[in-house]
């Protein structure tokens, strides 16, 4: 399988409909019914990239936003990964993981030093993420406040040299 690359808003009818019915069939939480009606949960990521199986068929997704953020006293700009999702059938083949590291290359093309997602440690500490034990400042959608706690999903990878920098992180938006 060969990762393909599309660039928001490029995504015809036809990806949309497949990534929505694949995203929806991994996200199955009640709270992630949306997923039905649209392929992202907050804000339209700028990239994707995706993995098909030998009938051509979407088998698994990742999403990439271009996120200013601020840590402590300076911005950033992160790669925030989200929407990673791998068909049940190709789980645990390192499926998630060839899209992680496409998606790092091209973050790193892109001058990025840095993806940053939220999920738990033990599906992508093999991609080479960290636990961030920071502060995370982000928009809670449902109440439209801003809320300020630090979060056990929130994972960085680093994409160069440059250490990740000190203090509270200010997402400005919600979680992608």
């Amino acid at each position: 399988m060969r990762p393909e690359y599309i660039r928001e808003p490029a995504v015809s009818e036809r990806v949309d409909a497949e990534l929505r019915e694949l995203i929806s069939g991994c996200f199955t939480q009640p709270s992630n019914a949306f997923f039905r009606e649209r392929r992202y949960a907050h804000e339209m990521p700028l990239h994707r990239y995706l993995l098909r199986d030998s009938r051509e068929r979407l088998v698994a997704h990742v999403a990439v936003h271009e996120k200013r953020v601020g840590v402590g006293d300076v911005d950033i700009i992160i790669g925030g990964i989200a929407e990673v999702c791998v068909h049940e059938t190709q789980r645990g083949r390192g499926v998630a993981r060839q899209l992680l590291d496409e998606a790092h290359r091209g973050l790193v093309l892109e001058g990025i030093d840095f993806a940053l997602l939220f999920g738990e440690m033990r599906l992508y500490a093999s991609s080479g993420y960290q636990p961030l034990a920071a502060v995370i400042r982000r928009l809670d959608i449902a109440t439209q406040r801003f809320e300020s706690a630090p979060s056990q999903l929130a994972l960085y990878k680093p994409l160069s040299e440059r250490p990740w920098p000190e203090g509270a992180v200010d997402l400005r938006g919600p979680m992608f």
